[in-house]
């Protein structure tokens, strides 16, 4: 927070299956206090075949297939 405040702009990044909802918003929400833009939200290290199941038609239900070309 106190770093942020001499950001020209934010990126969040967040843990995927981690990181609890309750967290982010808070997380947010205080960032958003600090009146710096937020630039946008990364979402790390996604389980793509877990993610394929919710249907929501992105780039995890295409490419489920190879998520091995997605890991380290």
């Amino acid at each position: 927070m106190i770093i942020a405040k001499y950001a020209e702009s934010i990126m969040f990044v967040v843990q995927w299956a981690s990181t609890a909802k309750g967290i982010v918003k808070t997380a947010v929400k205080q960032l958003q206090q600090t009146g710096v833009p937020l630039a946008g939200a990364v979402l790390t290290q996604v389980d793509v075949k877990r993610h394929r199941g919710y249907g929501y038609g992105d780039q995890g239900y295409y490419y489920g297939g190879k998520s091995n070309y997605y890991t380290n």
